[in-house]
């Protein structure tokens, strides 16, 4: 081997290296952007989710203590609340998923109850909202 050869193959060998450091560096990079992005979807996702569940957990609670006999709330009143259980299951844990479509049930339960049966599926509906509220906090503080 040709001894000025040595010299040329060292500066091929660290631009090799400089640039696969940089290209591994560089993918490190996207990877915590995207969980990044990942996180702050999520906790957007569970925060709308327990916002939408809770206003229409105190609607059907007002609806039974002062609107009852005046009709009955429309029947996609909870429909909302399944539509944003969606994003849950695109963006949260399976854990989390589950909890959601139980709110949205319990609240649909609710709706559909008789007056003198309200108060014991309201809470089964609050209830069901907490543990949400639970498993929330746990998978935004795990990542």
């Amino acid at each position: 081997m040709n001894p000025s050869f040595l010299p040329l193959l060292g500066v091929v060998v660290g631009a090799l290296l400089g640039g696969g450091a940089q290209l591994l560096a560089s993918h490190v990079q996207d990877r915590q952007r995207h969980r990044q992005w990942l996180r702050e979807r999520r906790a957007e996702s569970y925060k709308d989710f327990a916002r939408v569940a809770e206003e229409k957990l105190h609607g059907l609670g007002d609806y039974f203590a002062y609107y009852f006999d005046e009709g009955e709330p429309p029947e996609d009143y909870v429909v909302v609340v399944y539509g944003v259980a969606a994003d849950v299951s695109f963006f949260g844990s399976d854990e989390a998923t589950v909890l959601a479509t139980e709110v949205a049930e319990a609240l649909l339960e609710l709706l559909s109850c008789a007056r003198d049966n309200s108060n014991r599926k309201y809470d089964v509906a609050r209830k069901r909202i907490d543990a949400f509220r639970s498993q929330a906090r746990r998978d935004i503080v795990t990542g």
